[in-house]
């Protein structure tokens, strides 16, 4: 069995989501977020009506590819809500 270890810092939680945007979907955010780098989770917390809590949390491969995408969706625009990202 091999156990992998993974980056310090390569995780990011994403808040401020609108919970009934069609935006608000994990391809919507995998789509988005993966122009940075190799993404190994995308947890996009759900209620039971289906919507979004309005909170996803990802995991990257990298520390690196979490900061660029942290500097550069914080504060983005999506399905009409701003984007708030942090590290986590």
């Amino acid at each position: 069995m091999t156990i992998k270890t993974l980056p310090l810092g390569a995780n990011l939680y994403v808040k401020n989501l609108k919970p009934q945007d069609p935006h608000t979907t994990f391809a919507e955010l995998y789509s988005l977020f993966s122009k940075f780098g190799k993404i190994y989770s995308v947890k996009l917390h759900v209620a039971g009506d289906g919507n979004s809590k309005e909170f996803a949390y990802l995991q990257f491969s990298t520390k690196e590819a979490a900061e660029e995408a942290k500097k550069d969706l914080h504060k983005t625009v999506l399905g009409g809500a701003i984007l708030e990202v942090e590290n986590y």
